[in-house]
């Protein structure tokens, strides 16, 4: 049996290669482009969360000094009640616990709207933890606000401010530490204005 061989017209070569480099060269422009709006994307969030921090560290530096008052004030009046044995506080030593709510838009939308899949892993691992350590904070913040509504009821004046003096040194604590890594953050990338 004889093998036939084909032959085929170098016009149609031409024009098979012609067409394969021209989808080739689409999609290598479709590549480098879909690259560049990913790349500004996330340049966008980045931006965005970097302007969340500044913001969520003036809140933070506030409740700072708001709950080092607040604090002494408690020290002030416990120290009161125990020398002049009273059951209450007097109305102008009123103990106020004052919070904040502290921003995560930034980073959710960057998560939903997945730009945090083009961030560099460092600055993505940093801004993951900072995040993660605002919603334990606010958490305690919830939880706290939830056992004065329910569980410190039918405490004694007394207990109900030695509860509260050992929250708010531990909301204090928890507070510093943000505010250490806000400044960590910002200082590693500066925001751009």
């Amino acid at each position: 049996m004889k093998k036939k061989s084909y032959k085929i017209d170098p016009k149609y070569l031409k024009e098979f290669f012609s067409v394969l480099f021209g989808v080739m060269f689409a999609l290598f422009i479709d590549t480098l482009w879909s690259d560049h709006e990913h790349q500004q994307l996330a340049e966008k969030a980045s931006h965005d969360i970097l302007t969340e921090i500044e913001e969520n560290q003036i809140k933070i530096d506030s409740l700072i000094i708001d709950h080092q008052k607040t604090k002494e004030l408690i020290s002030e009046v416990l120290k009161e009640l125990k020398e002049e044995k009273k059951d209450s506080v007097p109305k102008e030593k009123d103990v106020i616990l004052s919070f904040r709510l502290i921003e995560d838009t930034a980073w959710e939308t960057a998560k939903i709207s997945g730009a945090v899949t083009y961030m560099e892993l460092d600055q993505l691992s940093k801004f993951n933890g900072l995040y993660k350590m605002q919603m334990i904070h606010m958490h305690n913040m919830e939880k706290f606000m939830e056992h004065s509504f329910t569980g410190m009821q039918l405490l004694s004046q007394e207990e109900k401010l030695s509860q509260m003096s050992y929250f708010i040194q531990s909301a204090i604590a928890t507070e510093q530490q943000l505010q250490e890594r806000y400044k960590e953050i910002l200082n590693d990338y500066k925001v751009s204005k």
